[in-house]
Parts: C-alpha cells; sequence; structure tokens
C-alpha cells in the first residue's frame, strides 16, 4: 500500500485495511444497481467497482484480486483482470479521491483501530461503568474511565491525524463492542485446582469462641457466598448473616474485610445506609459483601426492610444516571458485627443470624491463602454439596441466638407477672390487649398504645398455646400469684 493509501486506513494491517475498502466500493457499486443475469450488467458492475477502488487508492492488483473473491460466480477470470485493468487505465481524475469509502465509515474504524490499539477496555457488570488500561503505561491495573481520560484520548487521536472527538469516543465506549467483565466470576474461573487442604473451617476456627456450631455454619454459609457468585442459585438469595459479637478492638471488623483476597477488596463495603432504599439495593450489585457494622443500631423500624433486603434475589431499580428499570443481577452476601450482645429484635425467631460471642482478640496476622479457600469452595459447589441450610439447623441456629435478643421493657414486664403454662395446666385464655392492659396496671407504668402492637409477637414467642376467635389471637397465660 503507498503512503497515499496509507494515511487514509491509518493504523490497520495493510490486508485488512484493503479489504474493508474494498468492501466499501463493492457496496457502493451495488447500491448503484446492475443486472446480474446479462454479461452487461455484470460488465457495468465491474467497471463501477473499478472506479470506485481507483478513487479509493486500492492497488489495481488488490482490486482484482478481491474482485475475483467476490465475483468469480458472475464473470470470468480473464473478464474480471481486463475490465478492472482498463478502467484503471482509462481513468484520468487524480488517483485517490477517496470516493468509494464514506468518510463515517472511515472515521470508524480509524477510532476502533486507535483505541484498541493504544487501551484495553472491559465494562465492569459490578461498577456499571467502563475500565481502561493503558497499553503504553507502567499501570498494569484498570482504571474507572473518567471525562478526563477520555478527554486524553481525543487529543492524542488528533497528535496522530485521526479527526476524533469526546462524543465518537463515548459512542465507542457505550457499545457493544466493550465486553463484559464481571470480577467475582473472573477470579473463580482462574483458580488453580484445590489441594485437598481443608481451609474454610481451618479460617473459622480462628475466631475465638464457645458456639458448639459455629465451624461447620461458616462453611455452609461461605459455600452459599461463593454459589451466588457464580450464579449456581437464582431464585434465592443468600439470606444468612453472620454476627460476630464482642469488645472494640478484638478485630471484628479486620477479620471480616479479610474474607475477600486484595484483588476482590473494592467489592466489600462497611457502609450500607437502610434508610435510602435505592442505594441500598444497588449495593446489593455493586458489592459481592456486605458488612452490616455496628448491627445493634439497626433501628427496629428499619427491621422489615433489613428482611427484605436479605433474602431479596433480584434488583429491579435503574442504574446510576438512567431512567429505565431493569433487572440487576444480586452478588451480595452479608456478615455483620456488634459490640452489645443484645441485638437481635424480632421475638419470634432469627434463623436469619449466626450469632458469635468472641471471647477473645481475634488472630488476623496469619497470611492466608486465599486461592486455595476459594478453589475448595469451587470444588465443593462443583461436586453439588449442600450449600443451604436445613430447617434442623435453622432451628439450631434459633435455640444458639435466644440469649442474643432484645428484651423490652414490655416483655420483662409479661415474663414478671405471668407464666404461659400448657394447655394441660391451670391458665385462662386472654387476648394481648387484655394481657397489656394488665401489666400497665400491675406494673403502674406508662407504657404507649403503639407498643400493644408489637406485643402479639412477644406473646408468640412465649406462649405454649393459643387459638384463635372472633376477636383475634388468644393466648393460654397464669397471672402469677403477688
Amino acid at each position: 500500500m503507498n503512503n497515499e493509501t496509507t494515511h487514509i486506513m491509518q493504523g490497520f494491517e495493510r490486508s485488512r485495511a484493503l479489504s474493508l475498502m474494498f468492501e466499501a466500493c463493492l457496496n457502493a457499486a451495488m447500491k448503484d444497481g446492475f443486472d446480474d443475469t446479462t454479461e452487461d450488467g455484470i460488465k457495468l458492475l465491474l467497471v463501477n467497482v473499478g472506479k470506485r477502488c481507483y478513487d479509493s487508492e486500492i492497488p489495481e492488483e488488490e482490486a482484482i484480486k478481491w474482485a475475483m473473491i467476490h465475483l468469480m460466480d458472475l464473470q470470468r477470470k480473464e473478464d474480471i483482470e481486463s475490465t478492472i485493468h482498463n478502467t484503471y487505465s482509462l481513468r484520468t481524475g487524480k488517483y485517490g479521491k477517496g470516493a468509494g469509502f464514506p468518510r463515517e465509515q472511515q472515521l470508524a474504524y480509524q477510532t476502533e483501530e486507535f483505541l484498541n490499539r493504544r487501551y484495553v477496555f472491559r465494562y465492569n457488570t459490578m461498577r456499571m461503568g467502563n475500565e481502561c488500561r493503558e497499553l503504553r503505561s507502567a499501570k498494569l491495573d484498570f482504571q474507572p474511565l473518567t471525562e478526563r481520560m477520555i478527554n486524553g484520548m481525543a487529543i492524542r487521536a488528533h497528535k496522530e491525524g485521526i479527526p476524533v472527538w469526546d462524543k465518537d469516543i463515548n459512542r465507542f465506549l457505550k457499545s457493544d463492542f466493550i465486553k463484559s467483565f464481571s470480577p467475582l466470576e473472573d477470579y473463580l474461573s482462574h483458580l488453580p485446582k484445590w489441594d485437598g487442604r481443608d481451609r474454610i473451617h481451618a479460617l473459622a476456627a480462628t475466631i475465638p469462641t464457645r458456639h458448639p456450631l459455629w465451624e461447620n455454619l461458616f462453611y455452609k454459609w461461605f459455600l452459599s457466598m461463593v454459589a451466588h457468585w457464580r450464579e449456581d442459585n437464582q431464585k434465592y438469595a443468600n439470606s444468612i448473616s453472620p454476627l460476630l459479637i464482642g469488645p472494640q478492638g478484638c478485630g471484628k471488623s479486620t477479620w471480616c474485610a479479610n474474607l475477600l483476597p486484595p484483588q476482590l477488596r473494592d467489592y466489600y463495603t462497611d457502609s450500607l445506609d437502610l434508610s435510602s432504599k435505592r442505594k441500598a439495593e444497588l449495593c446489593l450489585t455493586r458489592f459481592g459483601l456486605i458488612n452490616f457494622d455496628e448491627f445493634d443500631s439497626i433501628s427496629l423500624n428499619q427491621q422489615a426492610y433489613l428482611k427484605h433486603i436479605l433474602q431479596k434475589a433480584v434488583v429491579k431499580t435503574a442504574a446510576p444516571y438512567q431512567s429505565t428499570v431493569q433487572s440487576m443481577r444480586r452478588y451480595a452476601s452479608f456478615i455483620g458485627t456488634s459490640n452489645n450482645a443484645d441485638l437481635l429484635n424480632d421475638p419470634t425467631g432469627s434463623r436469619r443470624f449466626i450469632c458469635v460471642e468472641i471471647e477473645d482478640t481475634i488472630k488476623t496476622e496469619k497470611p492466608i491463602n486465599y486461592e486455595q479457600l476459594y478453589a475448595q469452595a469451587v470444588h465443593a459447589l462443583v461436586n453439588e454439596e449442600k450449600y443451604w441450610f436445613t430447617p434442623e439447623e435453622e432451628k439450631l441456629t434459633m435455640e444458639q441466638n435466644e440469649s442474643f435478643h432484645k428484651q423490652d421493657v414490655e416483655e420483662q414486664l409479661f415474663l414478671q407477672y405471668f407464666d404461659t403454662p400448657r394447655m394441660n395446666e391451670p391458665g385462662e385464655w386472654m387476648l394481648a390487649v387484655q394481657i397489656f392492659s394488665t401489666l400497665r396496671s400491675l406494673s403502674k407504668m406508662n407504657l404507649g398504645n403503639k407498643r400493644c402492637n408489637m406485643f402479639g409477637r412477644i406473646l408468640k414467642k412465649h406462649c405454649k398455646a393459643t387459638k384463635q376467635c372472633s376477636q383475634g389471637i388468644l393466648y393460654w397465660v397464669q397471672e402469677r400469684e403477688k
């Protein structure tokens, strides 16, 4: 390709550039129309193609080669050669007017070539944005694309003589020319083979606790986290959350952050604002692990939404800077920390939490072999190990959690003034409002009416016998002797 041809398709490998240019010439000639059923019609098409190839600076031998590839079924080889040759010989205008290659098409190819030669792009499905790595830079990490970087790309293109603007670059970056990239799936797909050593139970054992089920429960929770990263289950979310309970400075938060390898730390957070529902739901798609730091600070009014967040399998909302609601994949699993032991608000049970009381400082100095840790989880999942909790495990968990429930004043008063006998034991049927009024009278305390609405949960937790009547639920209780 001569120098004049080179500047039209700058940066492209010669054969590809000529192929693209010939395709443009052939396409334009075919749009002019021709009759492929007659000898004259085929001849006119060849003449038109030859003219456009001449104007596009395609060398004659290249034009003949590509014409043979495309048109051998319509015309004999020697006829193609002679027609193209005669068209070039009779062409009296300036060689290389570029008529066969539209400016828009040329710019699109040049933009693609320039960007792919200088940069590597990917669309991060968790960050919901493009990332970039400059090929000529010593920096090997991908960085989120900024307006500053895009403007720099446009200036560098201008210095190479490519008339591309930031709007052209943005159009390319917002197209399906950019491949999608899932950080969690990419990490899991490049793990080595598991060496057979149990590292998940060993990691759980670094928590100094007397909880008899902790290591096995953590093992299943860890498998469930990885399973949902792999999208093994699209119907249910990982709704179970370990809660580490211990004094400040014992290493709870550090241990939680260390669950993710350094390559994935950007997808860990200990900041989740439940007061902003849209932001909270977007966090389910943005992070692989979310830490409820200071779990006991979550208010009673936020408990219902917390339950919703924990079990939400698919996020349906608008992505940032977009108005269209779409279904987005959830990646996040949850863990939590607290300095206080009375942190569970739901008196009917807390099967979604694994409360673990820490009795000493957690040793976090020992390095973790993350590749083998996660390789073990993947190996277990590939071999179809169960990663969900059975009803029996949930029941045992609830029993272990019993001592971590908050006891409101109403609950403490009920246990002080009432027994909860079985049906075959002395007692009487009472409505929740009757029991509540009795507590007001006996305790001489000002118990607000709003608290009466929550009182049924306390009764359901403690009463061994209930029945339905026209007025509501009756509870079998016995007032204690004064």
